[in-house]
């Protein structure tokens, strides 16, 4: 019982160098960004910058995900 629970606190655990990390930067910078707008009132800001920057890094994790699916399907069909 007590391996059990170690080994879920070892799959929830929060890595914060890799894919968790970047995405809780991702997540101020995008707050920083969007308030940095609205404070000067900037429309390209607002309009331009904040949303295509979102896209691009939501396709971009999108893409990582795939990747990963990807080699998980191939090392698990061999």
């Amino acid at each position: 019982m007590v391996d059990n629970t170690k080994n879920v606190d070892d799959v929830l655990k929060i890595d914060w160098i890799g894919l968790d990390g970047f995405l809780v930067l991702l997540y101020a910078c995008i707050v920083a960004t969007i308030m940095y707008g609205i404070m000067i009132r900037s429309d390209f800001i607002i309009g331009k910058l904040a949303p295509y920057g979102l896209m691009t890094a939501v396709t971009l994790i999108f893409a990582s995900y795939l990747f990963q699916v990807a080699s998980f399907i191939r090392v698990n069909k061999k």
